[in-house]
């Protein structure tokens, strides 16, 4: 219910508090949203260091596992929408600088917080320089790469180089 009143507070006074700042209603509603997606992805993965981070903020992902998913918000029955709202509150209750240090203590970097497509929330721009730097994984072709190669496939390789040298010398 707080959560209800506060974003009905929102909409009234067209700003709302986040921490220790005052967001512009729509950037605190997007804010909002974007808490939902990091809940249903951490519900999705419970084992993640996103997981373990967002219940270090108080946030019970055993409840909201029952919420449909797939499914967009939107389509969710109000029981279940109450379920990711509630978990939402407890984010923004926390506030950026703890949301920061439970991030940190976690060992995620910004990619982990963000979007598929990498964006973030308003609120939220400047976090990234606050975190590490996102660890690359080698793709499989440079793994293969770093493979020893059969005699085989060598004698191949250096035909081909030995024949386009030919063909520049020409």
């Amino acid at each position: 219910m707080a959560f209800q009143h506060a974003a009905d507070s929102a909409l009234e006074v067209k700003h709302a508090a986040y921490g220790d700042r005052q967001l512009p209603a729509s950037d605190w509603f997007e804010l909002i949203r974007h808490f939902v997606g990091l809940i249903r992805r951490a519900n999705a993965h419970p084992k993640s260091g996103l997981a373990r981070a967002i219940r270090s903020l108080a946030v019970d992902l055993d409840t909201v596992g029952i919420v449909s998913p797939g499914l967009p918000v939107e389509l969710l029955s109000v029981p279940e929408r109450a379920l990711l709202m509630q978990g939402a509150w407890q984010m923004v209750n926390a506030g950026e600088h703890q949301l920061l240090q439970v991030v940190r203590d976690a060992g995620l970097s910004s990619t982990a917080i963000s979007d598929s497509d990498g964006a973030l929330p308003n609120a939220l721009r400047r976090m990234p320089e606050l975190l590490p730097p996102p660890r690359r994984q080698l793709k499989a072709a440079r793994m293969a790469a770093l493979r020893p190669r059969s005699k085989r496939s060598v004698q191949i390789a250096w035909a081909q180089l030995q024949r386009r040298f030919r063909s520049e010398l020409r």
